[in-house]
């Protein structure tokens, strides 16, 4: 797997999401940490922000933010192993709408599902939010997604000439 292109590179791995009063805090905190390699999970400080939510119920936001560039470099690649092909098809499909400015990859995963030690592709706001910044020292087109593809995220687009 590569891990960089010399002119694109891994800057931080950001995780928050949100605990409701119906939820159990330490099911969650479960399903936020299966985001991170086991090994690296007592290593991660996670911030416990309570906020009081629309119909004045009380919130729980789980806010972490990983900088260290090997531990950056561990979580995606441990996301790379845990994303099934057929999420990373999704993604690969959605590419374009879930880079955002700064060079930044936004995906959603179901938090019950990383509860089960699963990850898919979360599809509604009440989700574990994982962001991804690369830092690009020479703008090319398609670099970010490239470099994405060699971390293993998304599925290496085939050519028309490749399906034939």
């Amino acid at each position: 797997m590569q891990q960089s292109t010399g002119m694109c590179k891994l800057h931080s791995v950001e995780i928050n999401c949100s605990v409701h009063a119906t939820e159990d805090i330490n099911k969650v905190r479960k399903a936020f940490l299966f985001i991170v390699p086991e090994n690296l999970r007592e290593k991660i400080t996670i911030e416990e922000t309570p906020v009081v939510g629309h119909a004045k119920n009380p919130i729980i936001l789980l806010e972490a933010k990983v900088t260290s560039k090997k531990r950056v470099e561990k979580i995606v690649e441990h996301l790379a192993q845990e994303i099934s092909d057929f999420e990373k098809e999704f993604l690969t499909e959605e590419f374009d709408d879930r880079v955002g400015e700064n060079n930044r990859l936004f995906i959603r995963f179901n938090k019950q599902d990383a509860y089960n030690e699963l990850l898919t592709i979360g599809r509604s706001d009440n989700s574990i939010k994982v962001i991804i910044k690369f830092i690009i020292y020479k703008e090319q087109p398609g670099l970010l997604k490239k470099t994405i593809t060699s971390y293993g995220l998304i599925k290496k687009e085939q050519t028309d000439e490749a399906l034939l």
